[in-house]
This record gives C-alpha cells, sequence and structure tokens, in this order.
C-alpha cells in the first residue's frame, strides 16, 4: 500500500490479513506483486509512478471517479470487499489497462465516440476462465455456535455464494479465485495467483476522532483467531506483516523483547506483570487528570525537580532535561509525590524559567511514551488478558510514538473489540505490540472494557444483520 490515508491503511491491513487473506497476501514494496494506490492523494500517485515504472508490475487503483491508468485496475471509492475481491481475481486473470491497448480497460472512458466499441471478446479470450455461476438467492443464515468468529453479512454472502461482479467498464469479471488455484492463461506481465499488496506505513497520521462506529462487541468472539490456533497457545503460522522504519524505532525500549507465551502463563506469570501506583507514570497521571478537571495546572516534585501539567495547553514543564525521565520511569517509588495545584500567579512566575532553563513537551505524548516505557512489554496488574478491549477515541499518531502495528490493532479495537490475547492471534503480530499500545492507551484514557458506545451505534445503525468487514468499509466511507 502505497501512501493511502491512515484510516484507508488500517481498514485494508484488518480486511487483508482476515477474511481477504486467500486473495491478498501484504508484503514488503520490494517483495510484492502488486501496489495498492490512491488517486486522490498526490503522494501516494507520484510511489505508484516510481514503482511502476521501475517493476512493470500491476496495481490496484482507488479513485472516486473512473481512471484509465497504465498497468492499474481501478476501484471506486468508497471501496467494499466485493470490489477488492473481484480487482484481484481481475489482476491474476491479466486483466488490468494498457496503454498500447494490448490489455482490458479498468474503467470506462469518461467520453467515447458512439461509432468506436471496444472488443471485449478479445481481451477476454485472451484469459479463458470458467464462468461465474449466477447468483444464488441469500440463504437464511444458519446459527453460529458462541465462540466462533461473527463475520455475518455482507462477507457470508460474498464469500459462501459468490454474485458475479461487474467491471466499471462494462465486462464481466470472473469471480474472486482463492490463492491456492491452479492460473489461468493470461497476457505478459501477468502477477502470480498470490496478489500481495505493498506493507508500507502510512506517511501520514490519524486525525483524533471519536469512535461511535456501528459494532457487535463479542466476548470471545474472536477467541479462535484467524488462523485456527488453539485457544490458549499463541499460533503465527503465517509471517508478521513488515513495519515501517518509523514504527521500528525505539521498538526493543518501547515494547520489550518478550516472546510470545500461552493464555495461562500470560493470566498467571507475575514476571509478565507490573504495579503502575509503584512508578512515576502513576504520579504523571493523577497530575494529568486533576489539571484535565479542575482545568488549572498542577505540579509534584521528584528527585530531579519539579514537573507542572498544564492540560488546558496540553504541555508538560520540567526545570530539567527530559532525558532523565528515562530512567526515572523504570524506578519504583517508596511513596508517590503528592500533587497540587498551582495558581495562575505561580505559574505566570515559573514558566518562564522552564521554558529557558528546562524542557516543555506535549502532554499526551510524554504520558504515552512514559506508560511504554514503564511497562517493558508487562501489562498491568488486575488486568485481564480475556476480557474485550473497546476503543473509546482514536490516538492522534501524528503526535505520538508509533509502535508496530498501532493502527491496526486500533482499527480492531475500534470495530469490533478483542481481549489482549486474541487481537495478537487475529492480528498475527507478538503479544509485545498489542501489551505496548494497550499500556498507552490505557493511561491517556482511550480504551475501555465496556462496550456500550458501540452498542448504542449499532442499534441507531439499522440492520443488524451487517458484518465486521461490511461495517469496516462503510466506516471508511464516511
Amino acid at each position: 500500500m502505497l501512501s493511502l490515508p491512515p484510516r484507508t491503511q488500517a481498514v485494508l491491513e484488518f480486511f487483508f490479513t482476515s477474511t481477504g487473506r486467500a486473495s491478498f497476501a501484504p508484503s514488503s514494496e520490494n517483495a510484492a506483486d502488486v501496489a495498492v494506490f490512491d488517486v486522490d492523494t498526490v503522494e501516494s500517485m507520484q510511489r505508484w509512478n516510481d514503482f511502476h515504472a521501475r517493476t512493470s508490475k500491476p496495481g490496484i487503483a482507488l479513485s472516486v471517479t473512473p481512471h484509465q491508468i497504465d498497468g492499474a485496475v481501478w476501484v471506486q471509492k468508497p471501496v467494499t470487499p466485493a470490489a477488492l475481491l473481484a480487482a484481484a481475481a481481475s489482476l491474476n486473470a491479466g486483466k488490468w489497462y494498457r496503454a498500447d491497448g494490448s490489455g482490458t480497460a479498468s474503467a470506462k472512458p469518461a467520453a467515447e465516440p458512439a461509432s468506436v466499441k471496444p472488443n471485449f471478446d478479445r481481451f477476454i479470450a485472451s484469459a479463458p476462465v470458467q464462468a461465474p455461476p449466477p447468483p444464488a438467492p441469500p440463504a437464511v443464515e444458519p446459527p453460529r455456535a458462541p465462540a466462533r468468529p461473527d463475520f455475518g453479512g455482507l462477507m457470508r454472502q460474498v464469500l459462501s455464494t459468490p454474485a458475479e461482479p461487474t467491471a466499471a467498464s462494462g465486462v464481466a469479471v470472473p469471480a474472486p479465485v482463492p490463492v491456492a488455484a491452479a492460473q489461468v492463461a493470461a497476457p505478459e506481465h501477468t502477477p502470480s495467483a498470490a496478489t500481495s499488496a505493498v506493507a508500507e506505513g502510512a506517511r501520514s497520521g490519524v486525525e483524533t476522532a471519536s469512535t461511535t462506529t456501528a459494532a457487535e462487541p463479542a466476548h470471545g468472539a474472536v477467541e479462535h483467531g484467524a488462523h485456527g490456533g488453539e485457544p490458549g497457545h499463541p499460533a503465527h503460522p503465517e509471517p508478521h506483516l513488515d513495519v515501517s522504519e518509523l514504527e521500528k524505532q525505539d521498538e526493543a525500549l518501547l515494547c520489550g523483547t518478550r516472546e510470545d507465551v500461552s493464555a495461562v502463563q500470560l493470566a498467571s506469570d507475575t514476571n509478565l506483570r507490573y504495579d503502575p501506583n509503584q512508578y512515576l507514570i502513576a504520579a504523571l497521571k493523577e497530575a494529568y487528570l486533576v489539571s484535565a478537571k479542575w482545568r488549572v495546572p498542577t505540579q509534584f516534585e521528584t528527585s530531579a525537580g519539579v514537573i507542572v501539567v498544564d492540560t488546558l495547553q496540553n504541555l508538560v514543564y520540567m526545570d530539567f532535561d527530559e532525558a532523565q525521565l528515562t530512567p526515572m520511569y523504570r524506578q519504583r517509588m517508596a511513596k508517590r509525590p503528592k500533587t497540587r495545584v498551582v495558581s495562575a500567579g505561580d505559574f505566570a512566575k515559573m514558566r518562564p524559567r522552564f521554558e529557558t532553563q528546562g524542557a516543555v513537551v506535549r502532554a499526551d505524548s510524554l504520558l504515552w511514551r512514559a506508560a511504554m516505557l514503564t511497562a517493558e512489554g508487562r501489562l498491568p496488574s488486575g488486568v485481564s488478558p480475556d476480557r474485550p478491549i473497546y476503543l473509546k477515541q482514536w490516538p492522534n499518531m501524528t503526535r505520538l510514538q508509533r509502535t508496530p502495528h498501532s493502527l491496526r490493532i486500533a482499527a480492531a479495537w475500534a470495530i469490533k473489540g478483542a481481549s489482549i490475547e486474541a487481537t495478537a492471534r487475529l492480528l498475527n503480530i507478538p503479544q509485545r505490540h498489542v501489551f505496548a499500545f494497550y499500556n498507552a492507551a490505557l493511561e491517556l484514557d482511550l480504551v475501555t472494557e465496556d462496550g456500550s458506545h458501540i452498542h448504542r451505534a449499532r442499534s441507531n445503525k439499522g440492520p443488524r444483520n451487517r458484518g465486521l468487514l461490511t461495517r469496516l468499509f462503510n466506516w471508511l466511507g464516511k
């Protein structure tokens, strides 16, 4: 994926690694057979032009309006699962637009002379495939076992009884084919049957937005994960997604280096837990919450000096170098520092000294990073790894430290909700990456075990049989 908008990036990654994994396999840009790019984003188009010129490989062009782009299949926005699967089938059959006229157009031209009729039979004959079956009437949804994932609604109909998708040019497109299907005859430059998407981290951040997405909370709904692992045992049968260089920064420092453990060990091993109340992060959070509640600056003293928290400006002032905080985060405190309110007059006198002799940093960024440095890849005491977690609000990742797979974790918790242990299995990522994101989001009060806001949003959105990925793509199109 080439510099897609962050929300699009997160939703597509979730789709590619869950229901869409039969047709898509995310990979690095150098190893990819196909690129996904956004025509309406300048940076994404520039990267596509570079990628196609360098590799001559095809791509999927996302755009609101039809486009004929050399080497690409057009998919209209808002993107739907059916459209992506149809595009994968077209790429497997070698049917993407070619400027020299040797391939199938991915979109109908804006103005086409009435006397000119494209010879679609030539394009279809170049890659003979079995005609797709006619669409079957919607079947009554069978009762589901309570412990299995609910991918109902549209995705169940797409995957169980595939309808005949139609490209924008009016050409009948073959039904989506799985990765393991035998390859068909195709023109030159045909990609492999396994359609790989470029897995590059989004260059821009996620804007802060209240997550009131319609979804259904499921206690243990994804407990079996997308990879069929046994409950209580970590299973990573597929390779992990590549992460961006931005996400790799300080990965070991922020996420730790612990290997995955079973659910039983995760619940009982005290070495995997810590008590936040014994560390500096507790004093920081208390000062932050008091300042936010009463809308006044607060301060407390440490061994290095004074720290003042002003949530009205979202700033933290200190009369010492910020680097001295890093070792302090991991030192247990014999007694928590006392938080007190600072008057406006006193703060006005103190601020020039902080700005000239100390340090001034963003409050949310400081707490976000402090939580991960304190945790060192562990979970807070009393947190159950089996209880579903929901995201209350999107973190402002333009200002916060990115960790591996943070956007994918946020998307999973915003749409459906999942336990900490199940999230690692569902997304096929190390547990320590989920722990790091959870600790950071917990300090900023961005996560909850109460899915009532998702209940309310779902009850106000009409039909109750919409599937998870249908809701994901509807949310993407907002």
